[in-house]
């Protein structure tokens, strides 16, 4: 819709990937690069949440601007799943690009996060009920066996996206 990404199926995959496409979403929306109305319209349920309604918020009549950030998810992971709605960590990494001042030569900042989406069956597609994020892991940290961590379950790749040029 409008360049966003919608049209899902009603499984695992298509939870996966309706998160991991809003998370991005939310993200270029964030960043001015698309305007948050089209990202509401596309993937956001009709009675969204109170993260959710900040992460909006953030996006809400934002300018592009020079700096960049870009957000590659590196693994996705359903936590819980029924027809109705499902639950979904994507584990990724923030890519910025960025100067301090004019004239200042620009840094690349990287920083790792969990979002877990909260999706929604809702007019035949997974829609958006509720986003929280965490920092980390990094991949450094060790993660064990049976931990509360994103990357202790079952873990498909997060390396596909789309971009809004």
């Amino acid at each position: 819709m409008d360049g966003v990404p919608v049209g899902y199926a009603r499984d695992r995959a298509g939870a996966e990937t309706a998160a991991v496409n809003a998370v991005q979403a939310l993200t270029q929306a964030g960043e001015g690069r698309i305007r948050m109305e089209t990202v509401e319209r596309a993937v956001v349920a009709r009675d969204p949440g109170p993260g959710l309604r900040r992460s909006l918020g953030i996006g809400a009549d934002r300018a592009a601007d020079r700096d960049v950030v870009n957000l590659v998810p590196a693994a996705v992971s359903v936590l819980e799943l029924s027809r109705s709605a499902a639950r979904v960590s994507v584990w990724t990494v923030a890519v910025s690009r960025s100067s301090i001042g004019d004239g200042d030569p620009a840094s690349v900042i990287t920083a790792w996060a969990t979002h877990t989406v909260s999706l929604v069956w809702e007019k035949d597609d997974w829609k958006v009920k509720e986003l929280g994020s965490a920092t980390g892991p990094t991949p450094e940290q060790a993660v064990a066996p049976g931990a509360q961590s994103p990357l202790s379950g079952a873990l498909e790749s997060g390396y596909y996206s789309f971009y809004i040029n």
